[in-house]
């Protein structure tokens, strides 16, 4: 079975809950280093709705990519190769819909697979 991510942009939410709803989750990247960005929005929405991260690189990069998240416990959540789009600095090439289960800190790594570029994230999810 082949996993593959779609190009999307980030949105807002529409229903104008705040991050301090119950219910509610909210996430920030604590921690960044790479040659890639890794883009969260702010309030995740509703528990059990999947979280899209999107990323972003400076220079042009090619596909594929690789991409992992590790969930607070340090078990491996999404594990997945993208190849169908390539990353620039102006547009968030690729998103990754992922639900997480826990709040903490969750480790995101993306590697371009025939290259040099990578990116590491640290993402802080907190449930409210």
């Amino acid at each position: 079975m082949r996993a593959e991510a779609t190009s999307r942009w980030i949105e807002p939410l529409s229903d104008g809950a705040a991050p301090s709803d119950p219910g509610r989750r909210t996430a920030e990247v604590v921690t960044h280093d790479g040659d890639i960005d890794v883009l969260c929005p702010c309030n995740l929405g509703p528990k059990g709705a999947p979280v899209q991260l999107a990323f972003q690189a400076y220079d042009h990069a090619d596909p594929p990519f690789s991409i992992r998240i590790k969930a607070p416990s340090g078990k491996v959540v999404v594990e997945r190769v993208v190849r169908d789009e390539a990353l620039t600095g102006r547009t968030r090439g690729i998103s990754v819909d992922f639900r997480p289960d826990l709040a903490g800190d969750y480790s995101v790594e993306v590697k371009q697979v025939y290259g040099e570029l990578r990116g590491k994230a640290t993402l802080r999810v907190r449930f409210s």
